[in-house]
């Protein structure tokens, strides 16, 4: 979990008079900061909590739900996923997404989810992820328990021969 500097979108709060342990400038900060987000781009359980929030205590409270959808706890309704997209150009002539420019550094990443048939009555949904590049890639097996009406999503590391089987019990309905 990365939480921006306050050099970045919140910069009346960075001064040494409410840190004595910053001693960089604001520039400084905003260069350091930004090297840090390149260095873990593309990491799948990088979230990165920025400066746009009412105040610190909304700012700690992203970072708690971050770690409570990483553990699998559920709280509340919110639902998060994240997307780095690269453009295209189309044939007519129009570009999606928008042009960040040649300034991102950015990694292409493939991600596969076949579904699978559920294994017990309890389980609602079941599938496996490949998700990765170069060859280098992970493995997770996602299962959706329905526990007393509560849907809990339990996500399990899992490797490359575990995954070639569970791919035999692929959903061919989906």
């Amino acid at each position: 979990m990365h939480l921006v500097t306050a050099a970045d979108g919140a910069e009346e709060f960075y001064a040494g008079i409410n840190n004595e342990a910053r001693y960089e400038s604001v520039e400084q900060a905003r260069d350091k900061d930004s090297k840090v987000q390149h260095a873990y781009q593309g990491h799948s359980r990088l979230f990165i909590v920025d400066n746009n929030c009412v105040d610190f205590n909304a700012k700690i409270k992203r970072c708690q739900q971050h770690c409570q959808q990483v553990l699998g706890i559920t709280s509340g309704t919110s639902f998060y996923k994240k997307y780095l997209l690269v453009k295209k150009n189309l044939a007519n002539g129009f570009a999606f997404p928008v042009d960040f420019g040649n300034h991102l550094r950015h990694e292409v990443l493939q991600t596969i989810e076949t579904w699978l048939k559920p294994q017990d009555k309890n389980e609602v949904e079941r599938s496996i992820e490949k998700k990765g590049s170069n060859k280098a890639y992970t493995y997770t097996l996602k299962s959706t328990i329905d526990d007393k009406g509560q849907k809990q999503l339990k996500k399990k590391a899992i490797s490359s021969a575990e995954y070639v089987e569970n791919r035999l019990n692929a959903d061919e309905s989906r």
